[in-house]
């Protein structure tokens, strides 16, 4: 099956909107529920209520910026929060406008 430019176009777009979103925001913190199933997953020790945590996955730590870490209390307790790093959005981003050039170049072509 042959990707059409409409289809590269959709592509396109969703990633713009996830490049955009990954620049205007720096941090997700996640819920205690989403915390506990991330400690389960990922086989990485919970959050303790009365300590500050920088956990990272071996993926993250080759990746440098990118750590998983608990917010210290009394702000918020058992979460976690992931830290974005800055090189995502701008991969996104020019993800995106690969998508937008090879839409414009196979539409040029077909009759």
């Amino acid at each position: 099956m042959k990707i059409q430019p409409p289809q590269f176009l959709m592509a396109g777009i969703i990633l713009l909107v996830f490049g955009l979103q990954c620049m205007l925001v720096d941090c997700y913190f996640l819920t205690e529920r989403a915390s506990q199933v991330l400690s389960s997953q990922l086989d990485i020790k919970p959050p303790n209520s009365g300590e500050v945590t920088a956990v990272s996955t071996s993926v993250n730590e080759s990746m440098g910026d990118a750590a998983i870490h608990q917010i210290s209390p009394p702000v918020l307790t058992n979460r976690y929060t992931i830290l974005l790093p800055e090189w995502l959005s701008w991969s996104l981003l020019s993800c995106a406008g690969l998508c937008f050039f090879w839409t414009l170049r196979t539409a040029r072509r077909q009759p």
